[in-house]
This record gives structure tokens, C-alpha cells and sequence, in this order.
């Protein structure tokens, strides 16, 4: 396994994804409060955009389910759900969540470049925030499609280049003198992702053209994007101030996430 990987699996396995302010207990509690946290304080948009309820019957694979907190919506909707994750602590949580809530899922450990599944088995595949940081994200690109049945769709979130948060990135950066001590990407990967500064992981920023043009060189279409993710806390001055919909408005701009709903032609 490549050392870019190994970080992923080490940093991930110390701090499981989500709100880090306490330990990953894994009861029910713990899960209730980061599902408050994520659909309520983070993204309150996710489950209309991701379709979390457009999914009954449907077979559904998650690449990179963390704690399993988007999968088990998923599987609340209907979907049969699999979850395919580098991480054992990922993995060992989200199968006691599935447990608490009496649902199925099968949960495996893998990799996005080299997916154990057969070609044309499923009608989903979502991943939030997990391809950006594989090491060659055009080849689990071809891994998606080549696991998706045709008339399939791929659902996936990346970092967008062209946002606030970005710019923040780099002001911080420069303002502490990490930029020149460090480097571009492992102030990229600490300020992202909270890693170590001697252990950072893979993460790669996108603009909407140069992600469509990837998805396009895959062989996905339709190739549908839209920009998310700019919460009030991202806007001190302001964004008290502004409602839902202006600031889902402003993110269209400056958010953090581009979102790309992309199709597997042939049904």
C-alpha cells in the first residue's frame, strides 16, 4: 500500500470523520448527536441534494462511509445498502450503528481504485468527500462507472478550488508561515483535515470545469454540478444575518463542496 494511504488509514483510524469534540464512544447518543450536528449545524442541505429518500430497492454502494452517518439515511430510505471503507475504526462503528437501528448492510474494507464488486452491479454509487483523496482519483473514477449498472448514477462530493474556505486555507497558511515551512498540500491536508504536519493525506481541490471534464473522460453522462457548503460560522460579519436560501444562494459562489450527479449512459 502506497504511504499516501497508510497516512489515510492511520489519521483516520485515530480521529473517525465527523465532529471530533469527543470520543467515538459509538453509543446511541454519540450517533444521534453527530447526525444533529451534520443535518442541522453542517449541512442541512445534503439529504435533498443527495436524494436520500429517492432510493427504495435500489442497490447502493458508499465509497468512504466514515461513520456510517449518510449510508444508514440511505438505508432508512430504502436502499440496499453496501459500504466499502479503508479505515477499521470506520468500519467497526458503522457496523454498530446498522446494528442499533436493526438495518442490513454489508460493509467491507477496500480500496476506490480496485473495487471488489462485479461490473453493472449497482444503480448507486455516493461518496462524499472520500475521492479527492485517493491517490489517482481518475482510476476509482473508471471504478465507478465500471460497477454501475447502465442508466446508473454516480453521486459524489469533492472540494471545490474556487471557494472561501480555500482562500481562508491559504491566508492562514501564509499569515502562521506554514506555506513556506511546510507546503502547499500538507497545509491543504492539516487545515482540511486536521492531519499531523509529518503525516499528511492526499487532497486534491477541483474547479467545476476541470471535475466535468474528468467525470467526462470516464465516459459518465448526463454530468450535472452545483457548489454547496457555506455556513454562517464561514461569515462573521454577516452571516447571522442571512437567510437559508441567500446563503445556499452565496454558496452557489464560494462554497466549499461541488457536487456532481453523473450517469452511466446504456439503459
Amino acid at each position: 500500500m502506497s504511504r499516501a494511504k497508510v497516512n489515510i488509514q492511520r489519521h483516520w483510524n485515530r480521529r473517525p470523520c465527523g465532529p471530533n469534540e469527543e470520543p467515538a464512544t459509538g453509543t446511541v447518543d454519540y450517533f444521534a448527536r453527530i447526525e444533529e450536528h451534520r443535518y442541522v449545524d453542517y449541512v442541512p442541505w445534503l439529504p435533498r441534494v443527495m436524494g436520500f429518500t429517492d432510493v427504495p430497492g435500489r442497490r447502493l454502494l458508499e465509497i468512504g462511509f466514515g461513520q456510517g452517518t449518510d449510508l444508514i439515511q440511505f438505508a432508512q430510505g430504502g436502499a440496499r445498502c453496501t459500504g466499502i471503507d479503508l479505515t477499521a475504526t470506520h468500519i467497526a462503528l458503522t457496523k454498530k450503528r446498522f446494528a442499533q437501528q436493526g438495518l442490513e448492510t454489508v460493509l467491507l474494507r477496500g480500496d476506490a481504485e480496485r473495487l471488489p464488486f462485479d461490473d453493472d452491479s449497482f444503480d448507486i454509487v455516493y461518496s462524499y468527500g472520500v475521492l479527492h483523496h485517493t491517490p489517482r482519483f481518475e482510476s476509482a473514477l473508471r471504478e465507478v462507472r465500471r460497477i454501475l449498472k447502465p442508466g446508473g448514477e454516480a453521486r459524489i462530493m469533492v472540494y471545490a478550488r474556487h471557494s472561501l474556505f480555500h482562500a481562508y486555507v491559504l491566508l492562514q497558511s501564509l499569515l502562521r508561515l506554514q506555506l513556506p515551512r511546510y507546503g502547499y498540500r500538507a497545509c491543504l491536508s492539516h487545515w482540511c483535515e486536521g492531519t499531523d504536519w509529518d503525516n499528511p493525506v492526499p487532497v486534491r481541490l477541483f474547479s467545476k470545469r476541470e471535475v466535468a471534464g474528468r467525470f467526462r473522460e470516464a465516459d459518465f453522462a448526463p454530468i450535472r454540478i452545483s457548489k454547496h457548503l457555506l455556513t454562517r460560522g464561514n461569515l462573521p460579519l454577516i452571516g447571522s444575518m442571512l437567510t437559508e436560501s441567500a446563503l445556499e444562494r452565496l454558496a452557489r459562489l464560494i462554497g466549499w463542496n461541488l457536487i456532481v450527479h453523473a450517469g452511466k449512459p446504456g439503459a
